[in-house]
């Protein structure tokens, strides 16, 4: 049985986090300013909906004239995979959250002192109370905390644990306190720096073309966030992929839900720790049958065995993607912890409830549209080494090629028509010219004027500049999609 790199469960704090932190103040040298001081109760302030203080139940007026439900349950199931939330449905509640159209801002009230000091603990990822609102409603005890792991986070701080980034991505669980909280039937909320992309655009370009594919896919959108009155700028609004997003996109939504388990591994403890729904069950056998029977498989045999256990047109459509967005953080990254054991991430792996077959979910796309990127001398996942032991070094690490992996290597040896076909839909569909770069210019218009005060972000000159790289960027890219599409055998 393997062991693997774990990132668990976040730790919860309840109104404080330790007064040897509070007399500390920030690196960047933000400014904590508006309503330090505040308590974690409902503002009560005229005209709001007050949703989900002590003891609340039943619902209140909600967001835009709608009925905002305090109460817990989902709503209808029942979707095909790749289709966007009926409205009648749990995720069809959170239309007006991912609005394309709107930008909208989440004010967030807290003690000063705990502030500052879940500042000071970024790194700890804990949660603290606070008041959340967002125009007429008013959300009081959600918990938030700052995000990103062993990742963009931990790149965040430098040896000495200071500071070294001016935003960091954050968190909001709504139910956090109030288990039957939530806010347009959503849970939680991720809100994404985009400290690496200049162009602030990368995140809902990819989830965009993921989903005009077919492939299920968050939903994203821009939000200002501002803490105690202080604005702390541009964020990506990304839906978060768990119970309520599976029972609307899947047919029969209770199936297992997995954060970046891949079927490489028979660690049911592992398992059991990356399980995002049905925690109480448990059950990890479908999952490991698929892992068995990819490890026993010879590789001939491995394209009957994904077949079996993935939608193989989905899947090719998935890669289709990917690859023409060069996401060199996605799952054909293979980071290896020591000679055998190497993991991919930024994914989440769907067990669907009535069938043994399993679906892939894309994450965190931010590292995406780069032509260049620090695994350019990694083989593709089409391309079978004579030598699977050969690792190639990046970021201080090992990494595995890809098509070495039992799952993508089904798919190299599966009839590459499929790939073909789905690259076609891609260049002539979603990523046709000029339909990328319409998306690139109402979304402009929309987040400028918040990118023009954003005292953390990359301001205007950098994002206009981003933005002219992008584009000719995607030029290239949609060449390489071509060129990939013809050397297909």
């Amino acid at each position: 049985m393997q062991t693997r790199l774990s990132f668990g469960a976040k730790s919860r704090v309840a109104g404080g986090l330790g007064l040897a932190l509070l007399a500390a103040s920030c690196d960047d040298g933000a400014a904590v300013s508006g309503a330090g001081g505040q308590g974690q109760g409902s503002a009560g302030r005229g005209g709001t909906a007050s949703v989900g203080g002590p003891g609340a139940g039943g619902s209140s007026a909600g967001l835009g004239g709608r009925t905002a439900s305090n109460g817990g349950g989902s709503g209808a199931g029942g979707a095909t995979p790749g289709v966007e939330p009926s409205p009648g449905s749990a995720a069809g509640e959170a239309d007006w959250v991912f609005d394309d159209a709107a930008l909208r801002t989440y004010e967030l009230t807290l003690d000063a002192d705990v502030w500052a000091a879940l500042q000071l603990a970024a790194q700890d990822e804990e949660y603290a109370e606070a008041t959340l609102r967002l125009e007429d409603t008013e959300l009081s005890r959600v918990g938030l905390r700052f995000k990103g792991s062993s990742g963009t986070l931990t790149s965040c701080f430098n040896d000495a644990g200071e500071r070294i980034c001016p935003k960091l991505s954050m968190k909001i669980k709504v139910d956090e306190y109030l288990p039957d909280q939530r806010l347009r039937g959503l849970k939680r909320l991720t809100f994404n720096s985009m400290s690496s992309d200049p162009s602030q655009l990368h995140e809902r370009i990819a989830y965009r073309l993921f989903r005009e594919m077919g492939v299920t896919a968050p939903r994203s959108a821009h939000a200002r966030l501002v803490v105690n009155g202080e604005s702390l700028g541009l964020f990506s609004l990304v839906e978060d992929v768990d119970g309520r997003f599976t029972d609307d996109r899947f047919q029969g939504g209770d199936g297992n839900l997995y954060k970046e388990q891949w079927p490489d591994s028979a660690d049911t403890d592992l398992m059991t720790e990356r399980l995002v729904t049905n925690e109480d069950v448990a059950d990890h056998s479908v999952l490991l049958q698929f892992y068995s029977a990819l490890a026993e498989a010879e590789p001939s045999e491995l394209p009957a065995v994904l077949a079996r256990y993935m939608d193989v047109p989905e899947l090719f459509a998935y890669v289709a993607v990917d690859r023409t967005i060069n996401n060199w953080d996605g799952i054909s990254a293979f980071y290896c912890y020591d000679e055998a054991d190497c993991e991919n991430h930024n994914f989440y792996l769907y067990q669907h409830e009535d069938e043994p077959r399993f679906s892939l979910i894309p994450w965190d796309l931010d590292n995406t549209f780069a032509l260049s990127t620090p695994l350019d001398e990694v083989e593709g996942v089409f391309e079978i080494p004579d030598d699977c032991s050969l690792r190639h070094p990046a970021f201080g690490k090992q990494v595995m090629p890809p098509a070495c992996d039992r799952l993508l290597q089904g798919l190299a040896r599966s009839d590459r028509a499929g790939y073909v076909a789905a690259l076609d839909r891609l260049l002539a569909g979603p990523m046709a010219s000029g339909n990328v770069e319409s998306w690139i210019a109402a979304w402009q218009a929309q987040i400028e004027p918040v990118v023009a005060e954003d005292m953390y972000g990359p301001g205007l000159e950098e994002f206009r500049s981003g933005l002219e790289s992008l584009q000719s960027r995607l030029s290239e890219l949609r060449e390489r999609a071509l060129a990939d599409r013809d050397s297909q055998p």
